[in-house]
């Protein structure tokens, strides 16, 4: 690939993007600083010119009272009030692997209302092991030559069960050459493959049990080895996540196998969750199997933690959809709220609510690009970052060096929500300070 997509390159355009994203305080105030210096500059002329004209005052005293008023009440202070505080949590958040977009991520991640959390390679490790490879009917290739065939097609994919099926591949196997290639997100991988030593090419599909049934009616025109297989997929064991390899040669019959993997839930993951579900209502969206949803649900749920919905077997394009639903109902509802912080955001037409979707940079990118605030759990595979999570995330958490696995990637989340949380509140500590030394200082010269 080209240098320009490398990841350093990618990293560094993220970095330049972070310092052109203003924060939309920051916008504000530099427009309503700018009206202010005007006005300041014509209250001192007044203050000047017209104690001399209309009460026959010192023209010395009533010019040194404009130069003051000039200098206490200009809007520098108020400027100078919240860039500083940005810049220094950026700083903050990058020394310790976490990348954001600029100051308007971490506005809007202080001011979210909810987070929704992908379960494979979020709050499970993402790294499944392969416990079995069950012929579906009579077979006659090997379960090693299955493998090797599973593994060809999915080392051209990034997502973890082609992984688990890579690490898995025997190395002694058969050598399988992939000739075609298409990939269908969400659901799976097809392709024709090129056994060693073989001149017939076999045409062969890996993924999820019922895009493989589907592969095998219309491709295959093998009706009853798809409904077998259906079959066979709905007795999985609980917990366990399911893919389905299919084979069809020249002068063979279609044979079909089940393969059987565990993933396992992150360490930090429990203790995660129960921190942010007590400021934040929390939910799931996986595109695996509700059962397995819900076990992994009630493994990370506690008295403090409980997830207000979880929504399972959704595909990418369902996850964006169940995203933009999921946002726009907070913001609704963070918009009908009758404090008077509320209606103040209101008025200057700052963003309230929203919602964080959290996830794994690979199958949820779009869910990931269309939240308020999209943060990628970005696991570095051999020294690279997966494009889509650099491109579609506001917040980018990088993998340290002694947590290959990732387990400590979710108390980062809740870490760096704390951050923007209390940037947020020295802004606001500073805007009142400002506002208070400006007014003080400007009542006193005119006094």
């Amino acid at each position: 690939r080209p240098a320009s997509e490398s990841t350093v390159q990618r990293i560094v355009r993220l970095t330049a993007s972070a310092g052109a994203s203003r924060p939309q305080l920051v916008t504000l105030l530099d427009a309503v600083a700018s009206k202010w210096s005007y006005a300041v500059m014509v209250s001192s002329v007044v203050i000047a010119a017209l104690p001399p004209l209309l009460w026959g005052s010192s023209l010395s005293s009533s010019l040194y009272r404009s130069l003051v008023w000039l200098i206490t009440a200009s809007p520098c202070a108020l400027i100078l009030a919240t860039p500083l505080v940005y810049v220094s949590a950026l700083s903050l958040a990058a020394s310790n692997g976490v990348l954001l977009k600029g100051g308007r991520t971490l506005d809007a991640l202080a001011s979210a209302t909810g987070f929704a959390f992908d379960k494979t390679g979020t709050i499970t490790s993402g790294q499944p092991t392969l416990r079995s490879v069950l012929p579906v009917s009579t077979a006659h290739t090997s379960e090693r030559q299955a493998l090797a065939i599973a593994s060809a097609l999915g080392r051209l994919s990034v997502h973890p069960i082609s992984r688990a099926l890579v690490d898995a591949a025997p190395s002694d196997a058969q050598a399988v050459q992939t000739l075609e290639f298409q990939m269908a997100p969400g659901d799976g991988v097809s392709g024709v493959i090129s056994l060693q030593g073989q001149d017939v090419p076999l045409h062969a599909a890996l993924g999820r049990p019922t895009f493989v049934a589907q592969h095998l009616e219309t491709k295959l025109r093998a009706n009853d080895l798809a409904d077998l297989l259906r079959k066979s997929a709905g007795n999985v064991g609980e917990g366990k996540v399911s893919a389905a390899l299919c084979v069809l040669g020249a002068s063979t019959d279609p044979e079909a196998w089940l393969m059987e993997f565990e993933d396992c839930v992150k360490s930090s993951a429990a203790e995660a969750l129960e921190e942010i579900a007590k400021t934040h209502p929390i939910c799931m969206l996986t595109g695996d199997r509700q059962d397995n949803a819900m076990l992994v649900a009630k493994a990370v749920e506690g008295p403090n933690c409980k997830f207000k919905e979880v929504h399972a077997n959704l595909r990418p394009e369902g996850k964006l959809a169940k995203v933009r639903e999921l946002d726009n109902r907070l913001r609704i509802s963070a918009r009908q709220r009758n404090s008077f912080k509320s209606k103040m955001l209101n008025a200057f037409g700052v963003t309230q609510g929203g919602l964080v979707m959290v996830g794994d940079g690979v199958n949820d990118a779009p869910a990931l690009a269309a939240a308020t605030v999209g943060i990628s759990l970005a696991a570095q595979a051999e020294g690279a970052l997966p494009t889509n999570a650099v491109e579609g995330s506001d917040i980018l958490i990088l993998r340290r060096r002694d947590d290959p696995g990732g387990d400590a990637d979710l108390l980062r989340v809740k870490w760096i929500m704390a951050v923007a949380r209390k940037a947020q509140g020295i802004v606001r500590q500073n805007l009142f300070l400002a506002l208070c030394s400006i007014a003080t200082a400007s009542l006193a010269s005119i006094a």
